[in-house]
Formats: C-alpha cells, structure tokens, sequence
C-alpha cells in the first residue's frame, strides 16, 4: 500500500475518532478546526492520489488536488457557521475557476519561458 493511502487512512481514523469522541460545545476552539484540516488532507491525498495514478505532472496534480479540496473544505466551513447560501456557492465557484484559469495562465508561461 502506497504513503498516500496510509496518510489517508490514519487521517480518516482520526477525523472519524474526533466527531465520534468529542462534544463541540466543550471543546476549545482550536479543536474545532482539526476536522476541517483533516477533511481538507484527506480530499487532497485522494486527488493526489488519483492524479499519479493517471500519469499527470506532478506540477499539475498538485495544482488541481489543491483547488479541489479547498472547494469543498470551504464550502463546508461556510455550512458550519450558518452562511452558506446558493448565491455563496456560485460566487466560490466563479472565483475558484478565475484562479484555475489564472493558475493555468502562469504555469503555462513558465513554461514557455524555459
């Protein structure tokens, strides 16, 4: 079994120990935001993951894991404080693509570049 899917797993554990053990209301509030980093990592290795798999630049892959899990981490922190609303996720969506695209833009360029 590869690193990733170790990482993935021990993270996964400790994200599901953590909501199974744990009372929010009693925790301090840096406590709080463990579950978001480990949701966060655990979509990132996957991504990870899948884009080796498929024989993607590692430049690339890392590029598209990064926006991919925050895409969702962010959209789930959103929900947890109560302000995620339809008009929020399409303003996410737009600048998410306007960073991808702009992301694109400069790696492109390097490229060129060299």
């Amino acid at each position: 079994m590869s690193r990733i899917a170790k990482l993935a797993g021990l993270c996964l554990f400790v994200l599901f120990g953590t909501l199974l053990t744990t009372n929010p209301r009693t925790l301090p509030s840096v406590v709080l935001i463990l579950p978001f980093i480990l949701v966060f990592t655990i979509v990132f290795l996957f991504l990870v993951y899948v884009g080796i798999d498929r024989g993607m630049a590692h430049g690339k892959t890392a590029r598209i894991a990064v926006f991919g899990a925050s895409l969702p981490t962010l959209i789930l922190v959103l929900q947890s404080l109560g302000q995620l609303t339809l008009r929020d996720v399409l303003t996410i969506l737009v600048l998410f693509c306007i960073a991808y695209f702009y992301m694109t833009r400069v790696a492109s360029s390097r490229q060129v570049d060299r």
